[in-house]
């Protein structure tokens, strides 16, 4: 069992430094950030490093234990962050540069927006920050020459979308 912990220790800190380090890179790829905030994606690898560090969690005792909880929370605080920047969009583990998205559809009185890629069911949910507001979201990406789904027989009289 003790061998069982410290194999599932190594992959699960391996893997975590890979999914930090790649989200990284790819936070570097989207240039000059216009805006970020927390997305929903959970990837596979992902995935695999919480299963993992829930088998060393459970199966052992110590401070370690809350030190690889710090870690777990660390990995899925920056893997599920998005980046809107200057050259495409980094959303949890990909890069999607603008010319893959197809069209967007922002929410009333929120800042919530659903991207539409090309050759994708799927789209991608994006929750800005706050300080983000949608009148300067949206320019951003009509900027970026993706276009808006919103159409007016779309919002209510109450402004809510159906």
């Amino acid at each position: 069992m003790l061998s069982f912990q410290i194999i599932s220790l190594i992959v699960y800190l391996g893997l975590s430094a890979v999914i930090l380090c790649h989200s990284m890179w790819l936070r570097g790829r989207v240039g000059q950030i216009r805006f970020d905030g927390q997305g929903k994606q959970q990837s596979f690898l992902t995935l695999v490093v919480f299963i993992l560090g829930g088998i060393y969690l459970i199966s052992s005792t110590g401070m370690l234990r809350y030190g690889l909880f710090i870690i777990a929370f660390i990995v899925h605080y920056f893997v599920t962050r998005f980046y809107v920047g200057t050259k495409g969009i980094k959303y949890g583990t990909r890069f999607y540069s603008f010319d893959q998205i197809r069209s967007y559809r922002g929410y009333d009185d929120t800042n919530e927006i659903s991207l539409y890629l090309y050759g994708k069911t799927n789209d991608i949910y994006l929750r800005p920050r706050m300080s983000y507001h949608s009148s300067t979201i949206r320019p951003i990406l009509d900027q970026a020459g993706i276009e808006s789904t919103n159409d007016p027989e779309d919002i209510t009289e109450h402004g809510a979308v159906n």
